[in-house]
């Protein structure tokens, strides 16, 4: 009975349901029809966004470093699409059928912007669907930088066609191309991720909204308004799917002042979509200017000098060397010039169509992979002086290129290459090391080569046949370990496995130089067909595949998601991922058809590709004698860089690919990472000036308790000479100098190593000579015996800035490296002329020369324009300056110092530059550096050999004023791998010179 009553009243319910929905239907057709006909004739109203301008950058004098301009861009406003229905039932025939409106409406669009923007049809729709859709009510862009023409076009059919909104846009501009790049940064596309997040936010927020009436708020929020505020807050700040961010520089550190925000148009139409009249307008609000310190005219000089001086160190490795000039007003902290090479264009990072470049800029794997595939050359930048303009030097990456770097000037297997020679050699190597670890049942040819070479053993004849075979290629090379690498070497080269018989028979006598020739032709014209093959796929058959698999495929890659609880990732990306992997498929199944066809000119070909290139033309020269079959044989011994995935011989855990990009450095060439201040590297003697402050504030406190005051102090007089000495101990002993009373110094003095000077017989020299000629002992002894406690040299270097970060307002500063061990003797005498693990930046070098010019004032680098802000003061006596500024000075002018004129090489062939450079006597001061690194050029056994990083750091002066009183400039130059520091003291020169003439220049203007 209780069942039956209970059908009963959800019968009744139900039939009472249908009763209010007959009559509101009823009361709505007789009574409100006119009133619902009038209002679906109303004007209905339409907003869209209206884009901002990101704020410009200016240099000192207001010159554009980075702005905006004009671009012309179709976009879709989904939002708009949204309105219209999605379906609706028409009545045909007697039948009632649905019809899919916005479906149709979307189809349609898709036709027409395919054919006026010249796009694919079915990618559009994709668009739209999965892209446009994500965040309706922000214009997605279709198509970047149409015509001006074409922009008025589709202005023109707005009205007719719902959510098209063709644009008036900006895009960043940087005027001055790689100038100023590091200080500048670039802008790069917002993160997918972020992207997602905002949308899930706003879509949460609705949900909150949505809800209201059921009054439960997450904890977070206090009432309703908050969410309403936050939800308008996100859409006015919300990037869109196309904005672009600071990545790096003044534009990532100023992003939110930078920045600016969407604005809004609503305006009415009537129901045919035609504009009736405007109803409001909130105005975008454009981004703030960012004006800097930095002076671009000496930016530009600074990195002129830079790529020149690149010029002249040509080594083969590394391929670019790099280094910095930093330029700083040290009365108040601006940084004038910040100049790192190697450059880049941040300009690429705009256009989509720049991604090859990106890539080299950002050292990105599949840069070094193009390189190898002889589809890039190396490129490094250098300036012409007679010319005036920078110049990009383009090097091919042969067979002997690729060898000077990754094997010393010396190595022993260039040797063994060149005895192995050709191809058939090169196999029979590789076969016959394989046999050997067979019978000899090893794993790898380090194993290997220590048993062949060790007489404990005694081998078969087979094995004895075996190792005579391999000797005349190997015996040449002395360490078991380069022997292993060459064949390593020849395996990445000439792999044996790939090759059939019958093309080692024709081609076995061909070079090693011919076949890495002949590869990489093959890899660069293979990457252009391929390119071309993936149109025709996509066209013919992705398209077929979608039409049978796309629906099934879409569900089960949701379904993923679900149960993984990541982002619904939008289904293009997804087909498109499944597309590449169909591609591969096909080209890896047909490329050797494809390509051998195309180099044998072959007309039953079945795919038409009628064109030239170089890489072709030399193809079909070069392997003329080959028939179609040994060309696709030949074809498939060549493998791309990522197809490198052979063990190495001699460690099996590692790929052949790592011997492959061997030689691209391991840390880059730093293209986007600048050595101003984001690279620490060793120092050297200019460390010699912490040393002496440590050392003369002792002695200050020392004079002054003697009630004493000179103007110049000098804790200690020495004779510099390096010697051999048979009575400094007994048996005798090297010196490396004496006190003023006979008593020598020698090598190793209680109980630390103390290291020579490079002029070995400098002399009697008080603290200021000891500045001028650089003696290493004087400053290691004044460390050791003058100091009461070794930490004291530490304290004195973080109190000039160095070792801690300089509070510069640009991201990835780093704080470089003090050394922790100094109560060993041996490292407070290395640490004392700037030695050890010692490591800085030439920021930090800036802030200490500043600091020494403006009589002690640690400033905070200023990079833009305001007030001065001074950190800390250091206790810095006059006799204590001027005692080291004097021996500064004597670097440059002295008849011994270290940057006289008549020791600079450069001088030698460039008298002009001579001259300049002695214009300026007495007029700036200044110290050498030279860094001794171990670098190990290439990857062989052989040991790492000495290099040198240049270091010049110099304070110029108002020459109109007392002397040493009035500061004007602070330069530091850093060379990397050059000569000595002494050659980069011209450059402080030159950039004084210009200087003075831009101040001139701009006289008038108010700072």
């Amino acid at each position: 009975m209780k069942i039956i009553k209970k059908i009963n009243f959800l019968q009744k319910l139900v039939v009472y349901c249908m009763l209010v929905i007959l009559f509101k239907t009823w009361y709505l057709t007789i009574f409100k029809k006119e009133e619902k006909l009038e209002e679906a004739k109303r004007p209905q109203r339409k907003t869209i966004l209206t884009s901002f301008n990101r704020g410009n950058i200016y240099d000192r004098y207001n010159i554009l470093l980075a702005t905006n301009r004009i671009k012309y861009n179709a976009s879709i406003y989904y939002s708009q699409i949204k309105q219209i229905p999605q379906f609706k039932w028409e009545i045909k025939k007697g039948k009632k059928e649905k019809k899919f409106l916005r479906k149709e409406y979307i189809s349609s669009l898709s036709k027409f912007l395919s054919e006026e923007l010249d796009l694919d049809e079915q990618r559009l729709k994709d668009l739209i669907y999965s892209k446009a859709s994500l965040i309706p009510h922000i214009p997605f862009v279709i198509k970047e930088n149409i015509s001006e023409e074409k922009y008025y076009k589709l202005r023109m059919l707005e009205k007719d066609w719902v959510g098209l909104h063709a644009e008036i846009s900006h895009e960043r501009y940087y005027p001055q191309k790689r100038t100023a790049s590091h200080f500048i940064g670039y802008l790069g596309a917002i993160d997918q991720k972020e992207y997602l997040s905002i949308s899930e936010k706003i879509k949460r927020l609705k949900k909150i909204l949505d809800n209201s009436e059921g009054g439960v708020l997450p904890y977070e929020y206090k009432n309703f308004e908050e969410v309403l505020e936050e939800l308008k807050n996100i859409k006015e700040k919300a990037y869109s799917i196309n904005d672009f961010i600071g990545k790096s520089g003044i534009e990532k550190r100023f992003e939110e002042d930078l920045r600016g925000f969407y604005g809004k148009k609503t305006f009415e139409i009537d129901v045919n979509g035609n504009f009736l009249k405007e109803l409001k307008e909130e105005k975008p609000r454009n981004g703030k200017a960012i004006n800097t310190t930095i002076s671009s005219e000496l930016q530009i000089f600074a990195e002129q000098l830079l790529a020149y001086e690149e010029g002249l160190r040509e080594k083969n490795f590394p391929f670019i060397k790099g280094g910095a000039i930093v330029v700083m007003d040290p009365n108040n902290g601006d940084i004038l010039t910040l100049a790192s090479y190697p450059r880049y264009d941040p300009n690429d990072f705009i256009s989509s169509s720049r991604n090859k470049n990106i890539f080299r800029w950002l050292e990105h794997p599949y840069y070094i992979a193009n390189i190898w595939d002889g589809v890039e050359s190396f490129k490094k930048e250098i300036f012409l002086k007679n010319k005036k303009c920078f110049f990009e030097k383009k090097t091919p990456f042969t067979f002997n290129f690729f060898l000077n770097c990754i094997l010393p000037e010396d190595s022993d297997l260039f040797s063994s290459l060149e005895k192995i020679k050709n191809i058939k050699n090169a196999i029979s190597l590789q076969e016959n090391i394989e046999a050997l670890l067979y019978f000899l049942k090893l794993q790898d040819t380090k194993e290997l080569f220590d048993v062949l070479s060790s007489k404990r053993y005694i081998f078969s004849p087979k094995i004895i046949e075996l190792k005579n075979s391999i000797s005349p290629f190997l015996d040449v090379i002395k360490d078991n370990r380069d022997k292993a690498l060459l064949v390593d070497l020849i395996r990445l080269l000439v792999c044996s496995s790939f090759f059939s018989d019958r093309l080692i028979d024709k081609i076995k006598d061909k070079t090693l130089d011919f076949y890495w020739d002949i590869s990489k032709n093959f890899l660069a014209l293979e990457r252009k067909v391929k390119n071309r093959m993936k149109l025709f796929f996509n066209k013919k058959e992705f398209v077929k595949w979608r039409e049978k698999n796309q629906n099934l495929f879409l569900k089960k890659k949701r379904e993923e998601e679900k149960q993984k609880k990541r982002y619904h990732r939008p289904y293009l990306d997804l087909l498109d991922q499944k597309e590449a992997i169909l591609f591969n498929d096909f080209w890896e199944k047909d490329k050797a058809r494809i390509l051998s066809s195309l180099i044998k000119n072959k007309k039953n070909f079945f795919y038409e590709i009628k064109w030239e290139s170089k890489e072709l033309k030399f193809l079909k020269e070069k392997l003329k004698d080959l028939d179609i079959e040994l060309v696709s044989d030949l074809i498939n011994t060549i493998k791309p860089f990522s197809e490198l995935k052979n063990s190495f011989f001699s460690d099996k855990q590692k790929k052949i690919k790592e011997l492959a990009k061997s030689f691209y450095p391991k840390n880059g060439f730093s293209f986007v990472r600048n050595h101003v201040f984001r690279q620490s590297a060793p120092l050297g003697s200019i460390f010699k000036i912490i040393t002496s402050y440590a050392s003369l504030k002792n002695h200050y406190f020392l004079v002054k308790k003697n009630k004493r005051y000179p103007k110049r102090l000098n804790p200690m007089t020495m004779i510099d000479i390096y010697q051999w000495d048979p009575k400094a101990i007994k048996g005798g002993s090297l010196v490396v100098g004496y006190s003023l009373s006979g008593k020598p110094y020698p090598k190793h003095y209680k109980s630390g190593r103390l290291i020579s000077s490079i002029n070995k017989n400098i002399g009697k020299i008080d603290i200021i000579g000891a500045l001028s000629q650089s003696s290493n002992p004087y400053f290691s002894i004044l460390a050791g015996d003058f100091l009461k406690d070794p930490e004291e040299l530490n304290i004195a270097a973080k109190m000039f800035g160095i070792g801690k970060k300089t509070e510069i307002d640009l991201y990835g500063e780093v704080a470089g490296n003090l050394p922790k061990d100094l109560y060993n003797k041996t490292s407070l005498y290395s640490f004392a002329i700037g030695q050890h693990s010692l490591v800085t930046t030439p920021l930090q070098i800036a802030i200490m020369f500043s600091c020494l010019a403006n009589k002690g004032k640690i400033l905070k680098p200023k990079i833009t324009k305001g007030k001065k802000e001074v950190l800390y003061e250091i206790f810095l006596p006059d006799s204590i300056r001027e005692t080291i500024l004097e021996g500064l000075d004597q670097v440059v002018w002295g008849e011994k110092g270290t940057a006289r004129a008549s020791v600079i090489k450069k001088f030698n062939y460039d008298y002009s530059l001579k001259k300049k450079y002695k214009l300026l006597k007495h007029q700036f001061v200044g110290k050498t550096s030279t860094a001794e690194i171990m670098h190990k050029n290439g990857i062989t056994s052989a040991k790492a050999k000495k290099h040198n990083h240049s270091w010049f750091a110099g304070v110029s002066f108002d020459p109109n004023s007392k002397k040493w009183n009035k500061p004007e400039l602070v330069v530091v130059v850093y060379l990397r791998f050059s000569s000595s520091g002494k050659e980069a003291a011209p450059i402080v020169s030159e950039i004084i010179h210009k200087y003075r003439n831009i101040k001139k220049k701009y006289k008038n203007f108010f700072d």
